[in-house]
């Protein structure tokens, strides 16, 4: 027997199964399926889903806000990187001009 692997209806990406709340969640669009208890009233269930709802929306906002948390630090990462190769680059120009200026004086010499 093979281990079940499910899919987001929305998405098609893996999805984790949250135990403690008894849902099913997709890391990648935050879509969250309710795992059905036979038991439950109709007011429940309709409760339940207008929550996860809610807290879809919650974690929308919230992977929103990473996301552009994210991006700040990429750029952030990108200057970084162009100041190290601004750096570099005038290292190497001090370099090569004392190098001409090495030849220059063992020429002269």
């Amino acid at each position: 027997m093979g281990i079940l692997e499910l899919r987001c209806p929305r998405c098609h990406a893996k999805l984790i199964h949250n135990k403690k709340e008894n849902i099913i969640k997709c890391e990648y669009c935050g879509t969250i399926l309710n795992l059905e208890d036979e038991n439950k009233s109709k007011i429940e269930k309709v409760v339940e889903k207008v929550s996860s709802e809610l807290e879809r929306k919650r974690d929308y906002h919230s992977s929103y806000d990473y996301k552009k948390k994210l991006d700040i630090e990429r750029e952030n990462i990108e200057e970084k990187n162009k100041n190290i190769i601004k750096q570099m680059i005038r290292i190497l120009i001090v370099y090569f001009i004392f190098q001409i200026a090495i030849l220059i004086i063992v020429k002269l010499c």
